[in-house]
């Protein structure tokens, strides 16, 4: 190999090395922690809030609006979103596992564990 090559070879592997080393940083850096220092686990609650729809046709999303400061969940999976259309409006308790989400207006995606109409 010459010197222009070598010189190539050397350039192409400390840009390789650069790339992997940002791209670790970046995945590391990126991992949401909740208050007790643990990463995006999802974690049980109970919501009490109203279903809503959300978005327009084709592209509509149920969600819980709890009312609180415009905290908002998704809901999964999609057989009870469906499930939960028929009931919006009706005021409900929700038990529920939240994880979190980088979504905008969005405070986490809840899978429903069990429900029941208060009003």
């Amino acid at each position: 190999m010459n010197n222009t090559g070598l010189k190539s070879f050397k350039v192409f592997l400390a840009s390789g090395f650069a790339v992997v080393l940002c791209a670790i940083t970046f995945s590391c850096a990126s991992q949401k922690k909740d208050e007790a220092g643990k990463t995006d686990a999802a974690r049980e609650a109970v919501l009490v809030g109203m279903v809503r729809i959300y978005g327009n046709e084709p592209h509509t999303w149920v969600g819980i609006d709890t009312g609180i400061e415009g905290k908002v969940y998704s809901v999964e999976p999609l057989e009870t979103a469906r499930e939960l259309r028929s009931l919006q409006g009706n005021l409900m308790e929700f038990k529920v596992r939240i994880r979190n989400t980088a979504l905008p207006g969005l405070e986490g995606i809840a899978t429903m564990l069990s429900w029941r109409i208060l009003q």
